[in-house]
């Protein structure tokens, strides 16, 4: 009676204990399908976000120089904002070419930095460009932040997979803007830690043409 008293507890046990390790693969299961199901729908929204943006490129340019005229006192505000209204828009890009486009203009203001040299100079310059495009690149700026702090603090594992997942969804321009507003811009603050741990500037497409260290 005794031994089978014994034998009766431990399989007790062992039933407990495999009944428990299926509950925690379970969890670990149903938490990793929630990750992953989340994780795809913010970078489909990115993807939304970006198809969603478009440039007038010389409104954008135009807008720029009035800007630069307000600071210096060339012109008050209330023209500022009338003239700004009237700017014929051309060339309007959209999706990833807005971005690109974007980026296009933030160097025509930083060409004559001396390489980055005056990094006083490329600062303010991102203030400024960022506060006419803040409504586009704040918001692309915002998802791929939250999707890249999701994975590091949602991921149940292989973080890295997904990181690589999320790298392979940018553009080179997309990239490039990632690292001026983490240079100089907001996400030095919060971004850039996210940025270096999961190498998001890693390998990254620079055209011969445009360097950029232009």
């Amino acid at each position: 009676g005794d031994s089978f008293g014994a034998l009766a507890s431990l399989m007790a046990a062992l039933a407990a204990a495999a009944a428990l390790s299926a509950f925690l693969r379970q969890r670990k299961e149903v938490a990793a399908q929630e990750f992953e199901r989340n994780f795809f729908t913010l970078l489909n929204n990115l993807q939304i976000l970006v198809s969603t943006i478009d440039v007038g490129q010389r409104k954008g340019e135009d807008i720029l120089e009035l800007y630069h005229s307000l600071e210096r006192g060339d012109v008050d505000l209330l023209t500022f904002q009338t003239e700004t209204m009237f700017i014929p828009s051309e060339s309007v890009q959209t999706g990833q070419e807005a971005l690109r486009a974007l980026l296009s203009m933030f160097r025509e203001e930083i060409r004559e930095s001396e390489q980055f040299k005056d990094s006083k100079f490329i600062h303010r310059a991102w203030e400024d460009f960022y506060d006419l495009w803040h409504d586009d690149l704040g918001h692309f700026f915002r998802t791929c932040y939250h999707i890249y702090k999701m994975i590091d603090e949602k991921c149940p594992e292989d973080r890295i997979r997904y990181s690589r997942i999320a790298r392979s969804h940018l553009s080179s321009s997309q990239i490039i803007l990632i690292a001026y507003n983490c240079a100089v811009g907001e996400g030095r603050f919060k971004f850039k830690s996210l940025v270096e741990k999961y190498s998001i500037l890693h390998n990254y497409h620079v055209s011969k043409r445009i360097a950029f260290f232009e």
